[in-house]
């Protein structure tokens, strides 16, 4: 076999116009003035054109190199490379099989690790993260509020007396501010502390019921839920990055909806277990859990107005929503329901 071309030196732009002979057990390079060199070894083939040599020389030939040549020194990796790029139904159902298996196995993977991951992380740490992140949200969203301090205080007193009934481990911050854009929300960060919005206290009129409200949000800092999906995130994050890779593209795009998917789930779960562990911390302090249910249905009739009164049917919400990461109204209220028969 020979094959017209470009001779390239050793790290050098210099070439030669010259002829490749390839046989069996050899390869040698021959120049027009008789000269040749013998028993070059590939280190490998680039494209349609280029053979690198060991030692740093190349070969660049005029016409496409013969496919018999390029797959005896293709790597087992380029072999794979160009076995998928001869697409086919079959390869990408193959593919696609692999690629969901991959991911599962990974998920289990990292839940185990999770635990683990939780489990060891400080929690001085963990109230520290916390503490840093109200501070830097505290000048953006939140206002001071407009509730009188012996309301603030009052409900401070119940909540901490609820939380001790209740056997809670941690003593946290609860703090009332206003906030436009919240609306009536509340957000627990890690490790404490817990914000409740004036918006919310006024919707709900009702100290047991913002009593509730507390109560829940001091669940996901017992259960450490921040924490848990922080590291959740990170996962699949990784597992994303593995899968589909970091170039700008619409696979790229696509990873970031599995991301964002994953997270809504997560929380989603988190949010259901806050509820359930929350009527355990109200029947602890002897207050009604239905108080709960009532919350629901008020935090329903404002973010959902055209649900049909007490159907809380699912809704969506141009606007920030407490129900953008929590379970509908209606499923809520079941689950909620169901466990406060169960007591």
């Amino acid at each position: 076999m020979r094959i017209e071309g470009w001779y390239f030196e050793p790290m050098s732009s210099k070439s030669h116009l010259a002829k490749l002979n390839v046989r069996d057990s050899y390869i040698r390079v021959e120049f027009d003035d008789r000269r040749a060199i013998k028993h070059l070894d590939v280190e490998s083939i680039q494209g349609n054109h280029d053979i690198y040599f060991i030692g740093g020389a190349y070969f660049r030939s005029n016409d496409k190199l013969p496919v018999e040549l390029i797959d005896r020194y293709r790597s087992s990796t380029q072999r794979r490379i160009s076995w998928l790029e001869k697409f086919s139904l079959s390869k990408a159902i193959v593919l696609l099989s692999l690629l969901i298996l991959a991911g599962l196995s990974f998920r289990l993977l990292f839940q185990s690790i999770e635990s683990v991951a939780v489990a060891v992380f400080p929690v001085s740490w963990e109230e520290r993260v916390g503490a840093e992140a109200y501070e830097a949200m505290s000048s953006l969203i939140f206002s001071d509020s407009d509730l009188s301090l012996e309301y603030q205080t009052r409900l401070r007193e119940k909540a901490q007396g609820m939380a001790e009934a209740a056997g809670l481990s941690r003593r946290v911050e609860i703090f009332f501010r206003g906030s436009e854009l919240l609306g009536p929300n509340a957000l627990a960060f890690p490790g404490g502390p817990v914000v409740l919005t004036d918006e919310l206290v006024e919707l709900l009129a009702d100290e047991q019921e913002v009593l509730a409200v507390i109560a829940h949000e001091l669940a996901h800092v017992e259960q450490r839920h921040s924490l848990r999906q922080a590291i959740g995130v990170a996962g699949v994050s990784i597992l994303v990055f593995i899968l589909f890779g970091a170039d700008e593209s619409a696979i790229e795009e696509l990873a970031a909806v599995v991301v964002g998917a994953t997270v809504f789930e997560n929380s989603r779960d988190f949010e259901k277990e806050a509820d359930l562990v929350a009527v355990d911390y109200l029947i602890a302090s002897d207050i009604d859990p239905s108080k709960m249910m009532n919350v629901i249905r008020k935090l329903t009739d404002y973010y959902c107005p055209d649900s049909a009164g007490d159907q809380l049917l699912p809704c969506e919400s141009e606007t920030l929503s407490w129900f953008s990461t929590h379970p509908s109204g209606a499923e809520r209220i079941d689950y909620l329901d169901d466990a406060i028969r169960s007591h």
